[in-house]
């Protein structure tokens, strides 16, 4: 007889493996479209003028838009640096300035060493930031004379090192002059315990003690980026600095500080109406508040402006927002909020429309057409108009084994072609986003699989969807059919011939598949859901039929792409009889 083996599309991943019986239970780089089992688009670098595009540091953040001129953009940033990136060139480093200034008699050498030591008084940086000189004249008769840029060294308040390219020649002190120019200074890489001051509620533990490292209270989050666009110029916040910058095409200049804007904010957001929002303004964990409409110079509200702020009635923080057509989404850690225009006086007005789905980072939300789909801690999210929360057939999988220490650092793509929602994040044996999750919004199926992606953006303003790995490389998405040696594969749960109280003897196998050599498959058997494995396969596919020869009570399916192609598997058939043991 022929048992067909068609299943549902999409990954069941709930509970245990037997549970998973007559649906897939495990699968890397491949979707479920239309009904169809095919693999994900594959993806290659970005290059300019031959070389890859590598930038510096772990990006956490991205926007992608376009100028006025319809030069394509995007923005991304992370803890050390924030870019621009244009179509057709290479990266501009975009980060902003906290300081410049002049610094005279500031500069020893030692004899022999490449090492500078600068005496700056109150310089305020951190090992690993980024130091600009200009104009310098020579250290003595070093032989050195600064130029360019550094990255420091702190040995004091009042001092720090450059390392030069070559040696000096004498050994030199308080010599020297230059103009410095301070980049903003490197935020936090990873999440890290917060075991200071301000890391617990108030009361918690005696002065002087560390805390205790286990409340979730005590993770202080890695550094990201929110970035949306001012009509053709990019504006910024990263997350740690609290700060607003705006950046106006100029690839000579960096992003400025917008004048009067409040500090201390946790993210922001441009609504439909051209007002921008400050998320958690002032350090305030719960204030909103936005500039007048289409100046974001002016904060002060007053009878002849629009500019206001509010206080969201939350015990969560503010930490993201989405445009929809509803207005705006505000997300905190333990609810959701509408902003909602209504013009003066009041401007806007907020409703919460969720509670106990809070976001679980800052860049684990994406809007969409028909609303805005967000990670939260141990579900999925939808608001369509109202809040919903999404059954995912996988979050047992990914919740199960996931580092919430590291939840920071789980971010959102939308990929318009599929209608998929894509999330990156860090399993539990993983301080990187190592995994993905994708749920298909169009057909309400889910997916999972394997990659190393920390921010990411739509196709649309660029022809692919563009994410970066944790090293810095750029890639376009759902391009070819590389996946750096990666082979997708999708294999179901058990299978079974009855209530599974037969033994299944397998003799052929009879493909569907659209173009035969495309893919193999293999076979897993086993007699009990918890008992001995025994593997068959892989079999690579004839036009016909193809003879295998195994037995069990339960049967598993894999199938395993074994080209770079586009191929396409349906409804497998496998011929089998009942028999017994022997």
């Amino acid at each position: 007889m022929y048992i067909p083996l068609k299943l549902p599309p999409g990954i069941y991943r709930n509970g245990t493996q037997y549970q998973s019986a007559g649906r897939w239970y495990d699968a890397n780089l491949v979707r479920w479209y239309d009904g169809t089992l095919r693999p994900i688009g594959g993806w290659r670098k970005r290059t300019h003028n031959g070389s890859n595009i590598q930038l510096t540091g772990i990006m956490r953040g991205s926007h992608a838009w376009r100028a006025n001129n319809a030069n394509a953009w995007l923005g991304t940033g992370g803890a050390k640096k924030l870019y621009a990136i244009k179509a057709d060139a290479s990266p501009y480093n975009i980060t902003p300035i906290r300081e410049t200034g002049t610094l005279t008699n500031a500069f020893s050498t030692v004899n022999a060493s490449a090492v500078v030591t600068v005496a700056d008084t109150g310089h305020g940086g951190k090992t690993g930031d980024t130091v600009k000189f200009t104009n310098g004249t020579a250290i003595g008769s070093s032989g050195i004379t600064l130029s360019g840029e550094y990255i420091m060294t702190v040995t004091g308040v009042n001092s720090y090192t450059v390392t030069h390219g070559s040696a000096a020649a004498s050994t030199e002190t308080n010599a020297g002059s230059a103009d410095y120019a301070y980049e903003l200074s490197i935020g936090d890489v990873a999440a890290t315990q917060n075991l200071g001051y301000g890391g617990f509620t108030y009361g918690t533990s005696t002065y002087g003690t560390p805390r205790p490292d286990v409340s979730p209270t005590g993770i202080a989050a890695a550094a990201t980026w929110a970035l949306d666009n001012w009509g053709e110029y990019l504006v910024a916040c990263r997350s740690d600095d609290g700060k607003i910058y705006e950046w106006d095409l100029d690839t000579a200049g960096r992003a400025d500080l917008i004048s009067a804007a409040p500090t201390g904010n946790s993210s922001i957001l441009v609504t439909p109406e051209r007002f921008l929002f400050a998320l958690g303004a002032g350090g305030n964990p719960r204030k909103v508040q936005w500039c007048d409409q289409e100046d974001n110079t002016d904060w002060t509200p007053s009878a002849t402006n629009q500019a206001g702020d509010f206080e969201l009635s939350t015990s969560g923080k503010v930490i993201c927002g989405e445009r929809t057509r509803y207005g705006s989404l505000l997300l905190t850690t333990v609810d959701a909020h509408l902003a909602t225009y209504q013009g003066p006086p009041f401007v806007y007005g907020f409703e919460r429309v969720g509670y106990g789905c809070g976001v679980i980072s800052a860049q684990a939300s994406v809007s969409m057409d028909t609303g805005v789909a967000w990670m939260s801690d141990g579900s999925f999210y939808l608001f369509d108009g109202a809040v919903k929360p999404l059954r995912s057939d996988v979050s047992d999988y990914v919740f199960s084994d996931f580092n919430y220490n590291q939840a920071s650092k789980v971010n959102a793509v939308l990929n318009i072609e599929f209608f998929e929602v894509i999330w990156s994040y860090p399993s539990a044996a993983s301080n990187e986003c190592d995994r993905y999750v994708i749920w298909n919004y169009r057909e309400n199926t889910w997916s999972i699989g394997s990659w190393a992606r920390t921010t990411g953006v739509a196709a649309g303003v660029f022809d692919y969807p563009i994410l970066i790995d944790p090293s810095g490389y750029v890639y376009d998405h759902e391009v070819g059919w590389n996946y750096d040696g990666a082979s997708p594969y999708a294999e179901t749960g058990p299978l079974e011939m009855g209530n599974g109280d037969r033994i299944m003897v397998a003799r052929q196998v009879v493909p569907d598949e659209k173009t035969q050599g495309q893919v193999n498959v293999s076979f897993k058997t086993r007699f009990a859901p918890e008992g001995t494995e025994s593997t068959f396969g892989p079999y690579t596919i004839s036009s016909k039929y193809t003879d295998v020869r195994f037995s069990g009570r339960q049967v598993s399916f894999k199938v395993t792409g074994v080209q770079l192609a586009d191929w396409r598997v349906g409804n497998f058939r496998l011929e089998a009889v009942p028999g017994g043991l022997r």
